[in-house]
């Protein structure tokens, strides 16, 4: 099932019909997407978000496809974008994933990357 949503990150906005949306910082999001551990810092304090479009045609889920098996994510179908803050906004209530468990449902949620926001004292 594809989701209209609105996504706002750091620098810019994307809409559309979404199969998928994750806002994560790992190279690994559930065994199924893998960033190019060039692609991601685990101290920079922005999270990577990843939106795939809802292909309209053959030749669109083909450039879905080409961009998984090369791992690039630079086109108008499958994006990453480095952000701190993700915010989605959507036509009806759709069900969100925390680290595996069930999140609820929410029609907008915004989600943030606090870099650093507890000090350690050794």
């Amino acid at each position: 099932e594809s989701y209209k949503a609105r996504v706002e990150y750091d620098g810019g906005v994307v809409e559309g019909d979404f199969l998928y949306g994750s806002v994560s910082n790992s190279t690994s999001v559930a065994g199924i997407v893998h960033l190019r551990d060039d692609l991601v810092c685990l101290g920079d304090g922005l999270s990577e978000l990843v939106l795939v479009r809802n292909p309209g045609s053959l030749a669109e889920f083909n450039n879905i496809v080409d961009g998984v098996l090369r791992q690039s994510y630079d086109n108008e179908d499958l994006m990453i974008f480095h952000t701190r803050k993700a915010r989605f906004t959507f036509e009806k209530p759709v069900a969100w994933t925390r680290d595996g468990e069930a999140g609820g449902e929410y029609r907008e949620i915004e989600l943030c990357n606090y870099h650093c926001p507890i000090q350690l004292i050794f």
